[in-house]
């Protein structure tokens, strides 16, 4: 399924960085999520767990522009955010009816982590 996805193009360091990278942008969004949903209603929390997904679509393309501005030589400084996506997006990502590759799926696992921490304490989130 991932077979010609771009992240085998990478080298083991590389993919590596990448990884601790995602993970790292993972764990600090699903803090984020604990923080903000302590208290209200649950339909408040799930609100708030999707916006903040949301905020993530957007700007996370340029977190990782950046990291691959540190590995490959020669990509011009830009900002490569562009229009806030919309709820189609969202949704796609959210159903896995995205694109089938690695960063998409991730993007959807995340999603669903982000929703359940918004209604549910984790221990290892603290």
């Amino acid at each position: 399924m991932y077979r010609d996805d771009s992240f085998f193009s990478l080298g083991i360091a590389e993919a590596a960085g990448l990884v601790v990278l995602t993970l790292g942008v993972a764990f600090c969004m699903l803090k984020l999520v604990r923080r903000v949903c302590r208290t209200g209603k649950i339909w408040q929390k799930l609100a708030w767990a999707l916006g903040l997904f949301w905020v993530f679509l957007w700007v996370s393309p340029q977190i990782y522009y950046l990291y691959y501005q540190l590995i490959f030589v020669g990509l011009p400084v830009q900002l490569v955010i562009d229009w806030p996506p919309g709820a189609e997006h969202l949704l796609r990502r959210l159903t896995f009816t995205g694109p089938a590759t690695i960063s998409a799926h991730g993007q959807g696992i995340l999603g669903w982590a982000m929703l359940v921490v918004s209604v549910k304490r984790l221990g290892f989130l603290r």
